[in-house]
């Protein structure tokens, strides 16, 4: 598996988070969702100081989550409807993790969740 491949892997995986955070600074920096913009804490106090500090916003929240599922909501519309797991390879012992882990949740089969690497599919279509 080459290097390319897996920075490709970790890009896609962590793309929602990525593009949250960025859209949470925008957010913040152009003062959107001004009613949102209240602590989640609530002003709490627990031993003397504040639960969570003014930073800690449900308008935080809010663009973490719709800027996350926006994301997903887009790779699948640009990568199209694929298996959980089929940008995984099947070598790497944390991706077929992964896949159990998914399939599980998804109610499938584990053994639906098999995927090749790319090398691999490509050598037996040779």
């Amino acid at each position: 598996m080459s290097l390319a491949w897996m920075a490709a892997q970790v890009l896609y995986l962590f793309a929602p988070l990525l593009v949250s955070a960025v859209l949470a600074a925008f957010v913040h920096r152009y003062e959107l969702f001004r009613v949102l913009a209240k602590p989640i804490d609530a002003g709490a106090v627990l031993r003397g100081q504040r639960a969570l500090n003014d930073g800690k916003t449900w308008r935080g929240d809010f663009v973490a989550v719709v800027g996350s599922i926006a994301t997903v909501l887009l790779q699948k519309h640009v990568i199209g409807t694929i298996a959980p797991c089929a940008r995984l390879g099947s070598t790497a012992a944390a991706s077929a993790g992964v896949c159990r882990n998914v399939a599980r949740c998804a109610g499938g089969r584990v053994e639906a969740c098999r995927v090749e690497s790319p090398q691999s599919s490509a050598s037996r279509s040779s």
